[in-house]
């Protein structure tokens, strides 16, 4: 009787092999659907890992996109700025060689007037001299005259005196 029951245990052992085998299958089954979750996790994790690589990337294209809009605004600020300043030299140039311009028109004008008053200072004086000229001329015409007329009165007197003592 040995014999059977040594075939029975063996039947049983046989019977537990098969379970082991099949609780091992289930086990690498599942292992093997954990691994598959696990890989299409990391790719997951992957795609949201460059997903945020991207997202980074592009934040910091905006960031750089900003700061050279910033950037750029205070460099037209600038210009700007350095225009006006350029606007308002030129304007101030402007003024003062308008300044200048019209400084020199009322030198003119002065000169102008200065120059014509003297023109009739001068004709005052020149008409001044002119009289007093014209009042010596007659003065001497006058002298001359006199002396002629004495002359003539001194020869009528003389031929009287000669005409008596003949």
């Amino acid at each position: 009787g040995g014999g059977d029951g040594g075939g029975d245990g063996g039947g049983e052992i046989q019977k537990d092999n098969e379970k082991v085998v099949e609780v091992a299958e289930v086990a690498f089954a599942e292992a093997a659907r954990a691994t598959a979750d696990d890989e299409a996790a990391a790719a997951d994790q992957d795609v949201i890992g460059s997903s945020a690589v991207k997202l980074i990337r592009m934040s910091a294209a905006v960031s750089s996109m900003a700061l050279k809009a910033m950037a750029d605004k205070e460099a037209l600020l600038q210009a700007m700025e350095e225009e006006t300043v350029a606007a308002a030299a030129a304007a101030e140039e402007e003024e003062a060689e308008q300044a200048v311009i019209e400084e020199a028109e009322v030198a003119r004008e002065v000169e102008a007037a200065r120059k014509a008053a003297l023109a009739v200072e001068l004709a005052v004086e020149l008409e001044a001299v002119r009289k007093a000229e014209a009042e010596a001329r007659a003065a001497v015409a006058a002298e001359i005259a006199a002396k002629e007329q004495e002359e003539a009165r001194i020869a009528v007197a003389a031929a009287k005196a000669a005409t008596e003592a003949d």
